[in-house]
């Protein structure tokens, strides 16, 4: 008894040859566009980093926008190379990309919180709203960034507390660590000057006739005016030195920092 298949199982010697081909041509083609991508996506890693001056910072937010480029175009060219293989083989692939468009669908609609986390991540990097060191008001909440991914934030706030918060809750952040800040600092020089003119005149014109009592609050209340002054001039030094720091010094990154850019 002899069965006959009506598709052969193997094709024809010709056609394998032919398949063969085309297969190495796509493994080829995918392989060079994904160097292509590589070359391409690391000088766009040393132009940020550049722009960022080589902070610590600019260097994470870099980093972690090629890593997100870099899985981009894997998936493109592995799905395009996988399509074009099942193509090669005779496989009809139309109904395989309206499955895979419907998959999509059903999953964007499922995964609605962390495609919004995730775009608002990729939209934070890119715009550089904040960044690793910064510290952030959120929520009436201040605190430090730590760690910035594309799906969440890690902060950490004035008592220790850590907070993971995703990045598609953050609607209003106010940055305090960007540009210049403004400090009110309320000192009552004219009241209190007047105020130990008489007494230090009183002092001088009846040195026995003055209350013990105010001249130890006399010597207090003077003590606290020069406190307040130097804590006040000591507040303003260390601004003007940050902001002027941050304008003119560029910190230079380490040997790993440019090794991890450079790939």
């Amino acid at each position: 008894m002899v069965v006959t298949l009506a598709h052969p199982i193997l094709p024809e010697s010709d056609k394998l040859l032919d398949m063969g081909v085309s297969l190495l041509l796509t493994i080829a083609a995918s392989f060079l566009l994904w160097q292509l991508g590589l070359i391409f996506i690391g000088r766009i890693e040393k132009w940020l980093a550049r722009s960022a001056g080589h902070a610590e910072g600019g260097i994470q937010r870099a980093r972690t926008l090629g890593q997100i480029f870099r899985n981009l175009a894997g998936v493109i060219i592995v799905t395009g190379a996988l399509i074009h293989a099942l193509d090669v083989f005779g496989w009809d692939v139309k109904p395989l990309l309206a499955g895979a468009g419907i998959l999509g669908v059903a999953l964007g609609f499922g995964a609605q919180t962390l495609i919004r986390d995730v775009i608002a991540g990729f939209f934070i990097l890119v715009e550089n709203q904040f960044s690793v060191g910064d510290l952030i008001e959120f929520g009436g909440t201040a605190a430090s960034v730590e760690d910035l991914t594309v799906r969440c934030t890690r902060l950490r706030d004035f008592n220790g507390f850590v907070y993971f918060v995703p990045n598609g809750e953050m609607k209003i952040v106010v940055n305090r660590s960007r540009g210049w800040t403004r400090i009110a600092v309320d000192v009552p020089i004219i009241y209190f000057s007047v105020k130990w003119w008489k007494s230090l005149h009183q002092v001088q014109s009846n040195p026995g006739t003055v209350d013990p009592d105010m001249v130890h609050a006399l010597r207090w209340n003077i003590t606290a005016f020069f406190l307040l002054f130097i804590v006040f001039l000591v507040a303003r030094y260390r601004i003007a030195l940050a902001a002027r720091m941050r304008e003119t010094t560029v910190p230079e990154a380490g040997p790993g920092a440019r090794q991890a850019v450079a790939s």
